[in-house]
């Protein structure tokens, strides 16, 4: 689900596909509403996780794939953009 919000710019595509896939999952699996409540909570989470792997796999801020501007656009361009489709009165507390 994440990498779609990641390739797919297209807010409208997006949930069409998004959607498609949640059926199909849930034609196998059902969720209980409180995971889906949980899930983009859960996908901020992992976006950030990512972001401590990334850092984690670096001696130093030397790589010019992992910088300061790298991480200012990921974060501004995809974690920020997914937290404010999901939560447009700001993350829950």
């Amino acid at each position: 689900m994440l990498q779609l919000y990641y390739v797919e710019r297209v807010d409208a595509e997006c949930a069409t596909k998004l959607q498609a896939f949640m059926d199909g999952y849930e034609s196998v699996t059902p969720l209980t509403a409180e995971e889906k409540r949980l899930l983009p909570m859960l996908g901020v989470s992992m976006y950030f996780f990512y972001l401590g792997v990334q850092c984690r796999r670096f001696h130093n801020w030397s790589n010019v794939f992992l910088s300061e501007t790298y991480l200012k656009r990921f974060i501004i361009a995809v974690v920020k953009r997914y937290a404010d489709i999901h939560f447009p009165d700001g993350l829950p507390r």
